[in-house]
């Protein structure tokens, strides 16, 4: 499997890598330091297009993410979400480098807010190009691989934890990226590792974005409550695209 040197929950590497890819200048990745702080949360442009959460991959959390998505999804009480369907709305890449799930949470995220890319951009060409919603063909693979390929810089830039001739094949990392967005009235966990888009249930037509749904809220604090033995337990981050500071 080819793989990369793991990015860092930068915006500063997160921004250059979306930006050629083809995020337009308008919008950004910004920290978000809190869910529910009034005075952290002003500090956040909005609306937020898309959650991006950095966690660590503890004996609890890694099983649910390699054994599937089955279940019935939260709006029937369930503890897991559901896979979505190819009728859901939303785009979702299978990864298939090592170690690049930071890149596939910039996908996941500028896929399914396609109005903020350029025209004709690397990615807006490629996702016009494409006939379905679910990446994980051999054109999918072979336009990852060479994303990776020409932003290997980028994401040595972004590891400050690696000498720059590494071999990426032989680096192990426990911390995982997951991407969050609201299309077609649903709330959904964008994880290239799982079976498919996770459908964690309804938005709440009240919420202004995906960094109010109280699902997303909900989703996170399972993911730390599942961590909080953990010696990593404080390796969390969150990172939201939206409207560039001026």
């Amino acid at each position: 499997m080819a793989a990369v040197v793991p990015m860092e929950s930068s915006p500063e590497v997160f921004n250059h890598v979306a930006h050629l890819l083809g995020l337009d200048n308008a919008h950004a990745f910004v920290d978000v330091y809190s869910l529910d702080d009034p005075d952290l949360l002003a500090m956040v442009p909005r609306p937020v297009s898309a959650i991006v959460l950095l966690f660590p991959l503890t004996e609890g959390l890694r099983e649910p993410i390699a054994s599937g998505d089955a279940g019935k999804g939260r709006d029937n009480g369930s503890d897991n979400g559901s896979e979505a369907g190819n009728g859901s709305g939303v785009s979702w890449f299978r990864q298939s480098i090592k170690n690049a799930c930071g890149l596939y949470a910039v996908l996941h995220a500028l896929s399914n807010n396609k109005e903020i890319l350029e025209p004709t951009s690397v990615l807006g060409n490629f996702l016009e190009s494409h006939s379905a919603m679910r990446f994980d063909d051999e054109q999918t693979n072979k336009f990852v691989l060479d994303a990776a390929d020409k932003y290997r810089e980028t994401f040595t830039m972004g590891s400050t934890s690696y000498p720059q001739d590494v071999d990426p094949s032989q680096i192990e990392v426990n911390l995982h990226f997951v991407t969050y967005v609201v299309q077609n009235g649903h709330v959904y966990e964008l994880d290239g590792r799982r079976a498919g888009p996770l459908d964690l249930g309804t938005a709440d037509d009240s919420a202004s974005d995906i960094l109010a749904q109280p699902l997303l809220k909900s989703r996170i604090q399972e993911l730390m409550s599942a961590a909080q033995n953990s010696q990593d337990s404080l390796n969390f981050s969150i990172l939201g695209l939206t409207e560039a500071w001026d």
